[in-house]
């Protein structure tokens, strides 16, 4: 199932994004990257292939043309990370226990941003890692101890 979701931000903004599945599963949530939204295939696909094994996915908008919304030239990789931080909340006190985040190329750096990194593993991937998807699966992953060395 899909629910349009809103979060409002400390700041007064308010994130819009797509939930699918249920707040009692393990949650992935997908970060799009810059000039990206949430409408694009990528991420339409990434839900629907994450909700087959068991995942509920949550695909918010960084930026957005919708009243409330921030706008692209508002944004930076601070924010941004405040914004995950925010989401991670909601999901949180919508009693959500597992989190997981990925993100594709310019939300990879906004997740290094967030200041709670609370999150179970991180996983990023580049323009350049799906276009050799077909020849190099490997992906880049990590968990917090990793991260925390970079």
């Amino acid at each position: 199932m899909e629910k349009n979701l809103k979060i409002k931000t400390p700041d007064g903004k308010i994130i819009y994004g797509k939930f699918r599945g249920s707040f009692s599963k393990p949650v992935i949530i997908i970060i799009h990257g810059l000039l990206s939204s949430t409408y694009e295939s990528l991420y339409y696909n990434a839900q629907r292939y994450f909700e087959k094994r068991g995942f509920s996915s949550f695909l918010p908008a960084l930026y957005d043309w919708r009243k409330g919304a921030r706008k692209l030239k508002e944004c930076t990789l601070k924010i941004h990370g405040q914004d995950i931080d925010t989401m991670v909340n909601f999901l949180r006190k919508n009693g959500v226990k597992s989190i997981y985040i990925a993100g594709h190329s310019y939300g990879a750096p906004s997740i290094l941003h967030s200041e709670n990194m609370d999150f179970r593993a991180i996983a990023f991937e580049t323009c350049k890692k799906i276009a050799e998807r077909n020849k190099n699966p490997e992906r880049f992953c990590c968990d917090k101890k990793r991260i925390s060395q970079l």
